[in-house]
């Protein structure tokens, strides 16, 4: 789950990423019920607003763990 605003999602994202921006997640949190019961990654920058959203769907009984360091840190592939 990318949660990076619109312009940095553009940009480049991890490959079959799903992306709401962080400020959009409370009201679009619905969109993730699918993959409610998998395992969910969710990345940003550099790792503190995944960190926000990460605490976020955790309350909300989502399987989630937060990319440290964010997609600075990602040594994959980025498509456009």
């Amino acid at each position: 789950l990318d949660v990076r605003t619109d312009s940095e999602y553009k940009n480049g994202h991890i490959k079959n990423s799903y992306h709401i921006p962080l400020q959009s997640l409370q009201n679009r949190i619905q969109e993730l019920e699918v993959f409610q019961k998998k395992n969910i990654i969710v990345y940003c920058r550099s790792g503190a607003r995944s960190s926000k959203a990460t605490k976020f769907l955790s309350r909300n009984n989502f399987n989630v763990k937060n990319l440290i360091g964010g997609i600075l840190k990602w040594e994959g592939e980025l498509v456009e």
